[in-house]
């Protein structure tokens, strides 16, 4: 953003006061020559590591085999073109000359100073970014579901999906599983389970409402609640399932190390499953 508002916004600006619109236009062609020039130089100097590579690349056409380099044409006849332009823009225009390679150098200085301060890395070198971990795997995601329950774990889940929403303007799925024992049939009369069930879902919408997201709500009924969310986000396409849990200490005796519920969608879910973890520590 502060580099948009610098090198589209305020600098532009400074060179158009002066009033001189052929220095402005010059220079424009200096930079786009340039980069044109660089971006066919790098493509030839791709094709030329790439040679002895056995993995399979996409190559535009047409190319032309020489050395055993499979070469772009386009790429070296435009290079050659948007070089010369670039050298004729050099040589005829003095002012615009010393202003581009001026802007040139204090660029690359810039890029020497941040890499070795704060990169701290060399000038050659590839810098990976870090893996994500956590609530920057789901930024990416647009369409999330949130399976809720009554208690703070749920709570906890749906305000990281509304926290995620609020930065990629995605859009949430509140989900609550009516479980209906086997000896009573789906359709049996629910009411009171089904008004807590109601509230619930009101309660994630108004979660929702403060972050200023839209919540869809779905009541289903079924007999386990796992098989349920894999089978909701299978439907709806989600992205993401964002569950919660309660923190809990491992016995023994105990198989599921989050619950028979989360450990069912993290072994089915279709897409990735976010799980977040409550505050409130409990022992089981």
């Amino acid at each position: 953003m502060l580099s948009l508002v610098l090198f589209a916004g305020i600098l532009p600006i400074l060179i158009l006061l002066p009033g001189d619109v052929t220095f402005v236009a010059t220079l424009y062609s200096f930079g786009a020559t340039l980069s044109f020039t660089v971006a066919h130089a790098s493509l030839i100097r791709l094709r030329m590591k790439q040679k002895d590579s056995t993995d399979v690349f996409y190559r535009g056409r047409p190319n032309f085999m020489a050395g055993g380099t499979l070469w772009p044409a386009f790429a070296i006849v435009g290079g050659i073109a948007t070089g010369a332009s670039f050298l004729v823009i050099v040589y005829e225009n003095a002012t615009t000359r010393w202003v581009g390679i001026g802007w040139i150098l204090s660029g690359l200085a810039f890029y020497v100073v941040y890499r070795r301060r704060f990169v701290k890395a060399s000038l050659t070198g590839t810098v990976k970014a870090p893996p994500a971990f956590g609530p920057a795997l789901a930024l990416q995601y647009r369409r999330l579901l949130v399976p809720v329950v009554a208690g703070q774990p749920s709570d906890d889940a749906l305000d990281v999906a509304c926290s995620l929403a609020a930065e990629r303007g995605a859009r949430i799925v509140a989900l609550n599983v009516l479980e209906v024992p086997l000896g009573r049939p789906l359709d049996d009369d629910l009411a009171e389970i089904e008004d807590a069930a109601n509230d619930e879902l009101d309660e994630a919408i108004a979660i929702g409402d403060s972050y200023g997201i839209r919540v869809l709500d779905r009541l289903v009924r079924a007999r386990s609640a796992g098989p349920a969310i894999v089978e909701e986000a299978e439907r709806r396409g989600s992205e993401i399932i964002v569950i919660g849990t309660p923190r809990k200490t491992l016995t023994v005796t105990q198989r599921a190390l989050f619950g028979r519920t989360v450990d069912y969608v993290l072994r089915n879910a279709p897409c990735r499953v976010m799980v977040t973890a409550s505050r409130d520590e409990v022992t089981t």
